[in-house]
């Protein structure tokens, strides 16, 4: 992932890794549940930063 990636950008990247934590949720992948939460978490921590210094 590149640096400096837009407010759209990010947003829509935490749109895709929601959807990709339902399916784990549906699938009961415990592994894979855990480190989309994770990436989903991180998006939002960059975005927030983001928004704090601009």
């Amino acid at each position: 992932m590149a640096a400096g990636l837009g407010k759209r950008a990010i947003k829509a990247e935490i749109r895709e890794l929601k959807v990709k934590r339902e399916a784990a949720l549906a699938a009961g992948q415990s592994d894979d549940l855990k480190k989309y939460r994770r990436l989903i978490h991180r998006r939002k921590r960059r975005l927030r930063r983001l928004m704090q210094f601009s």
